[in-house]
């Protein structure tokens, strides 16, 4: 994945799956439900239901070796129609080490 996008999961589609390696990614969920499970564990669900405003990947952030390469431990798959933001981890901190001022709102353009 290049750079931060929307994608949209119909029941059954996954985020990420089990034992593949993490990408620097989060992923905020816009609407939908999704679920964490672990076929080490026979289809275990992992924690609660997810739903809008659940963010998922974020083990990524608390990797104290940022050339070790994590490996998902569960699969992530949406229950319900569902809209994930995927934002990579160096965006988020772009958007933390930028000026407050300087936030490009003299560009805007009316779209009317």
């Amino acid at each position: 994945m290049e750079s931060s996008q929307l994608f949209k999961l119909k029941p059954g589609q996954t985020v990420y799956k089990e034992s593949q390696p993490a990408r620097a990614n989060l992923y905020f969920i816009l609407y939908g439900q999704v679920e964490a499970t672990s076929v080490k564990l026979k289809g275990a669900r992992l924690g609660e239901v997810m739903g809008i405003g659940w963010i998922l990947g974020e083990e990524i952030l608390y990797s104290e070796d940022n050339t070790a390469q994590i490996i998902r431990l569960e699969k992530c798959e949406a229950l319900v129609d569902t809209c994930v933001l995927t934002l990579k981890v160096q965006d988020l901190i772009n958007m933390a080490e930028k000026k407050a001022g300087t936030g490009g709102g003299g560009t805007l353009k009316p779209d009317y």
